[in-house]
This record gives C-alpha cells, sequence and structure tokens, in this order.
C-alpha cells in the first residue's frame, strides 16, 4: 500500500520574487499568494463534503492560482493527492497530467501516474484514469483529488478541431465522448477513492451543461470565484515581504501611491490581480520605483508591459511574433492550444514566413518575452498563451491592425485617382501643344487659335482650381476615411465586448435564476421539513410529559400502598395467627418495590429522551432561522443580478446610438465625394468640348 506524504514548504522552495506578473501562481508560490483565505476554506470543506466541485468564474479573476497556490497546500495538509489534468482532443491520450512541482529540479508532489523518469507532462487515456484510480491502491487518510484545471477546453478544443475537417472533427468527438464517460462513472461510482474538482470560466457554463446534464447534482456544488476587492491591497502587495526576506521591499510611499492609483482605475471597487502583479512587478524590479510611478502611473506600466515583451524581439520577429499570437488565440476569445508544426506551416502559408524565422520568433516569445508556454505532449510541442490577461490585448491589437491595413488600402486608392487624374491632365497639354503647333503652321486658323488658348487658359485655371479642390476633398475623405476606420474599428471592438458581455450575462442570468429558483424551492422544502419535524417534536414532548405524568401517579399509589403495609404489618405483630398474612404481605411488597423500580428506570429513560427532543427542537429553530436568512440573501443577490442587466442594457443603447451617429456622419463624408466626383466629372467634359473638331 502507497503512502503518499505531506508536504512541507521549505526555504530552498520560497520563490524568488515576492510578484508573479502575468504569471499564474505555482504551487511554490504559497507564501507570497494573499487574499483568499475564506475561499480556500471553502472550496475545502465543499471538496470535502461532494464526490464532484465546480470552480468557476470570470476570465482572468485567479481561478488557477487560488487552486495552485491556496487549495492545494490546504489538501494536502488534510490528506488529499492533488493531480493536475488538461483535456485534449487526442484519442487514446484524451488528458495530460500535469505534475505539480514543489521544489528545485524535478522535485514533484507524489502522484498516481508518476512514471519514474521524472517527466513533468504525461499523456494518458481517459480507460487509464479510470484504472489507475480504481486499482492503484491508496494509504488510509490520503484521497486522490483529480483537479481538471481550465475545464472549457473539454468544448473549446473540441469545436476549434472541427473547424479543421471532417477528420480531425471525428476525433475530437471521439475523445470528448470517451473523456466524458470516464468522469460521469468516476462520479457515480461510491465505491471510488476520488474527488472531482472542475475549474472553468463563467462565460463556458452553457456550453458544459451537456456534460453536467449527464450528472444534474453537480451543479448543486460549486464555488463561484468573485473579484479581489480594493481592501485586499495591502495583504497581496505587503504580504509577500512578511513571509519571505527578498532583501528588499517596496516603500510605504511607493505602497499608498500604487494602492491609491489602483483603486482609481475600478469603478466598482473590484481588482484585476493580473493588473496589480504586473504593475507591482515592475515596480519592485526598477532601481526607482516612485519616479517610475509617478512618471508612467499604474496605466503606462500596463501599457508598456505588453509592447516591451514584442518589442524586446529582434524587430525581423515582430510581425511573425504578432501573427503567432493572434494564432493561438480562437475566434470567440479563448485561449487555444496549437501545435509547432501548425503553427509554422500557418505563418508559412498566410504570411510568407520561413521556417527558420518563425521557429525563432516561438523561442523569443517563450524564453524572452515569456508570453506563451511551450509543452511537449505525446511526442508533439504544442504552444499556448500564458494567462487569459492577454486575451482582450491580442484581439484589441487585431481590430487595430484590421483597421490600419483598411486604411493603407484607403491611400492606395486615393494615390491611384491622383495618379489618373496626372495622367489625363498631361495628355490634355500634349494636346494643347499640338494644337498650338498646328495653328502657327495655318495662318486662316490664327484667331480660332486664339480664342482656344483663352479657352485652354480658362480651362487650365479651372482645371487647376478643381486640382486643388480635389486635394482638399481627397483630404477631407483620407480624414473622413481615417475617421470612418477608427469609428468601425471601435464599433467592432464595442461589438465584441457586447456580445461578449451579454452572452455571458444572459448565460450567467440563466444559471442565477435557474440556481435562485432551485435554492428557494430546496428552502422552502427545508422549512417545511424542519416544520414538520418541530411538530412531530413537540407531540413527542406531550406525549412524554404524559407519560411522566402517569408514573408520577403510580408513585403516589405504591407509596400509599407501602404505608398501608407498614401499618398491617404493626397489625400483624400483636398475634401470631396473623403471620402467615404478614408473610404474604411482605411478599406482595416486594413485589411493588420491584414494580417502582422499573417505573423509576422508565421515567429516568423517558426523562433523557425529553431532554434529547428538546435539543433537538432547539437546534431546528436554529437550523430555521439560518435558512430563512439565506433565502432573504439570494432573494437580494436576484435582485442585484437584475439590476444589473437594466444597467447593462442601458450601456448597450448608448453604444448603439453612438453607433448610429457614426454610420450618419461617414454617409455625409461619402454624399460629399460623390458631389465632388461628380463635379470633376463635368470639368473632363468641358475640356473635351473644347477640343479641335468639337462642336
Amino acid at each position: 500500500m502507497t503512502t503518499l506524504p505531506a508536504v512541507q514548504m521549505t526555504d530552498a522552495n520560497a520563490p524568488r520574487e515576492p510578484y508573479r506578473g502575468i504569471q499564474e501562481f505555482r504551487y511554490i508560490d504559497a507564501p507570497i499568494y494573499f487574499g483568499r483565505d475564506f475561499e480556500a476554506r471553502r472550496l475545502l470543506r465543499l471538496v470535502t463534503i461532494y464526490r464532484g466541485v465546480l470552480l468557476y468564474g470570470d476570465s482572468g479573476v485567479g481561478k488557477s492560482s487560488l487552486v495552485n497556490a491556496k487549495a492545494m497546500p490546504l489538501a494536502v495538509e488534510e490528506g488529499y493527492a492533488p493531480e493536475r489534468i488538461r483535456v485534449q482532443p487526442v484519442p487514446g491520450a484524451e488528458l495530460v497530467v500535469e505534475r505539480i512541482l514543489r521544489g528545485a529540479g524535478n522535485d514533484f508532489l507524489p502522484s498516481l501516474f508518476d512514471d519514474g523518469r521524472g517527466t513533468r507532462r504525461i499523456s494518458i487515456a481517459a480507460a487509464e484514469l479510470l484504472r489507475k484510480v480504481k486499482e492503484t491502491p491508496v494509504a488510509e487518510g490520503s484521497y486522490p483529488l483529480l483537479i481538471f484545471d481550465q475545464f472549457e477546453e473539454l468544448v473549446t478544443l473540441t469545436e476549434q478541431a472541427a473547424r479543421r475537417g471532417r477528420e480531425s472533427a471525428a476525433q475530437a468527438q471521439a475523445a470528448y465522448d470517451s473523456v466524458v464517460s470516464t468522469l460521469i462513472t468516476i462520479l457515480r461510482d461510491d465505491s471510488l477513492r476520488a474527488k472531482l474538482l472542475f475549474v472553468f470560466r463563467e462565460d463556458y457554463y452553457a456550453k458544459l451543461t451537456k456534460f453536467f446534464a449527464c450528472h444534474p447534482t453537480l451543479i448543486d456544488n460549486y464555488l463561484r470565484v468573485e473579484p479581489l476587492h480594493s481592501n485586499q491591497l495591502d495583504a497581496i502587495i505587503t504580504g509577500p515581504f512578511r513571509e519571505v526576506d527578498f532583501g528588499r521591499r517596496l516603500d510605504d510611499e511607493v505602497t499608498e501611491l500604487l494602492k491609491s492609483e489602483l483603486r482609481a482605475r475600478s469603478d466598482s471597487d473590484v481588482l484585476n490581480l493580473s493588473e496589480v502583479q504586473i504593475a507591482c512587478l515592475r515596480l519592485w524590479r526598477a532601481e526607482k520605483p516612485l519616479d517610475m510611478l509617478k512618471t508612467q502611473h499604474v496605466s503606462g506600466l500596463l501599457e508598456t508591459y505588453f509592447s516591451e515583451a514584442i518589442g524586446s524581439l529582434p524587430e525581423q520577429l515582430h510581425r511573425p511574433a504578432e501573427a503567432i499570437m493572434d494564432a493561438l488565440v480562437t475566434e470567440s476569445g479563448t485561449r487555444d492550444v496549437v501545435s509547432e508544426a501548425t503553427l509554422l506551416e500557418m505563418l508559412q502559408r498566410d504570411q510568407d514566413v520561413p521556417a527558420a524565422v518563425a521557429t525563432a520568433a516561438l523561442t523569443e516569445l517563450d524564453q524572452t518575452a515569456r508570453v506563451i508556454r511551450r509543452e511537449r505532449r505525446n511526442d508533439v510541442f504544442v504552444y499556448e498563451i500564458v494567462s487569459e490577461f492577454l486575451v482582450p490585448w491580442i484581439m484589441r491589437r487585431k481590430v487595430e491592425a484590421q483597421a490600419k491595413l483598411d486604411l493603407e488600402a484607403s491611400f492606395a486608392r486615393t494615390r491611384r485617382m491622383f495618379r489618373r487624374i496626372a495622367v489625363a491632365a498631361v495628355v490634355a497639354i500634349v494636346i494643347l501643344f499640338a494644337v498650338r503647333e498646328y495653328q502657327t503652321s495655318n495662318e486662316a486658323l490664327r484667331r480660332n487659335v486664339r480664342e482656344l488658348g483663352e479657352a485652354n487658359s480658362s480651362l487650365e485655371a479651372k482645371l487647376e482650381a478643381a486640382g486643388e479642390e480635389m486635394e482638399r476633398l481627397q483630404r477631407e475623405g483620407a480624414e473622413a476615411e481615417k475617421g470612418r476606420q477608427a469609428a468601425a474599428a471601435r464599433a467592432a471592438h464595442l461589438t465584441i465586448e457586447r456580445d461578449a458581455a451579454r452572452t455571458a450575462q444572459r448565460n450567467a442570468e440563466a444559471q442565477r435564476n435557474l440556481a435562485v429558483v432551485s435554492r428557494e424551492q430546496a428552502v422552502e422544502q427545508s422549512i417545511k421539513d424542519r416544520a414538520a419535524r418541530g411538530t412531530a417534536v413537540t407531540d413527542r414532548n406531550n406525549a412524554i410529559e404524559e407519560k411522566n405524568a402517569a408514573v408520577a401517579e403510580k408513585d403516589a399509589a405504591l407509596a400509599a400502598r407501602e404505608e398501608a403495609n407498614r401499618r398491617r404489618e404493626a397489625a400483624l405483630t400483636e398475634g401470631s395467627e396473623l403471620k402467615q398474612g404478614l408473610q404474604k404481605m411482605t411478599a406482595d411488597r416486594d413485589d411493588l418495590r420491584a414494580q417502582l423500580a422499573a417505573l423509576t428506570t422508565r421515567h429516568t429513560a423517558s426523562t433523557v429522551e425529553l431532554r434529547t427532543a428538546r435539543s433537538e427542537r432547539t437546534a431546528l429553530a436554529t437550523q430555521l432561522a439560518t435558512a430563512t436568512t439565506e433565502l432573504k440573501t439570494v432573494r437580494s443577490d436576484r435582485n442585484s443580478l437584475a439590476s444589473k442587466l437594466e444597467n447593462e442594457t442601458a450601456r448597450n443603447s448608448a453604444v448603439r446610438s453612438e453607433r448610429d451617429q457614426l454610420a450618419s456622419q461617414l454617409e455625409k463624408a461619402r454624399a460629399t465625394i460623390r458631389r465632388l466626383e461628380a463635379e470633376v466629372a463635368a470639368v473632363r467634359e468641358l475640356l473635351a468640348a473644347k477640343k479641335p473638331g468639337g462642336p
């Protein structure tokens, strides 16, 4: 029987920096992770009580960090053996076990899937997971905890594979069915010693309902991770220095100014943990953090982080690097996992980037910029971005790049139009010179030549004026086009945000309403059950009290009979003839005393039962009060969600109004351009009419 030992954090395993920046927290980062104590303890309670638990929240809220740096260490202390697992759409290797590093080198936590070679990522079939859980002996007090991180990949990677062709879609579906079958088997088999924790983004809750429907009670066991609030800033910024000696720390002045700016960035008093970690890490690494913060502020620290990450690469790798980042985000705005061969083929086909240049860009993004991560799965190297915090930046940069391409195309069209006008002017001048030569050779046509010269001068002046007007209008058109492109980009960005927010809001609202209704029904049923139990306890207490009264009456009767017996004994002593009767009465007395002892025992037992019933009634009353409080909280949450939905609807209306105004301005600019083009055409017709041989 294998014993999985508990793990103690030592100074040798302590992190080297107090902040993680954009990187998620790891198991060994527990000493510098602050702000999630309540959530971690509650999550551990849920895992202890239930076979399967859901952990979800918004993108970038810090779900993986909570699991890695807080929940896992607590679980190990409680005797659990955590296993971090990811899914992939590969039949026969549907799961990837990511060993949990607890120290330097290959010092991992004990694992059921340890191959003895120190492999960090082990691909296994779903059936192999089930076999390990069934057959591997587990020490008493140690329980496997299977943590499926980024569980939305069960849907996103399957959908992405389906877009690549029919064969990929069939393989992805086979992998999906195998994973779901294995997980449902583990959830339903109470004889298996295993716990399951599913971690995923909340906006994919609706797409995962097909899986949840296979085990309906799973959705009742959940923890929703809320964003951190600004009142936890002090612990996040200064806490790491209380646990580990890093040699130096952020000054109080820097800390206070940083907290002030971070609070000012949030309208709702919530924090973005990635922003906080990036700003803190950059300031801690700076030689003069106070000057940097006063000069760049938090917004500047964040904006320069990504530009520096790409700017740190050689210039010839900028375009391939941007293309790689775009490829690692799906069309629906989630992280994608793409093989190295697929990335190289895509860059060669779409961007005409040689394989050597693309490989260099991948290496620099992984090892220098550290914004992507390289992993080995089934003897294939795959890449993914290190954090979902990068997704909005990549999507925004993609929209801006498309707007830039559209603007360059507009300038190219403008340059082509100017070239056509210049060619037409040259042709007109050549014709004029030919006419003048012809007129000088024919004296009879001198008057016509003079008239034509005057007309040509007038037309040239008009043409010059028209050219200047065209240039001015072209500039206005370019500016209008630029404004249109910017407006289009902004509208696209707002549309993406609106659609994503609306979808997430609808999904969350539907799920929360369902959860609220379910919880209300459960609470009401619980109240009814507890009220019925209270009534039963009351009836039972009344019966016990009546029984006690009867016992008391019997006690009084026995006491009277004993008094009578004593009197009879006194009378029997007066004569020997009464001796036989005295003996009989003595025997009766002994019987009565035995009956009295039995009644006394029953009375004592009844008293104990009465006290137990009263304790149960008190506990039920407490539970009833708690349930009533929970019901009020649920109704308050529902009212809050309704208010947020109304605010989001008002915001969407404002966005649509702004988009309509931009469209109206664009239509006016187009009408002006069409009018000017008509005037230019009229000038051209007038020139054609003044040519020799014309009317």
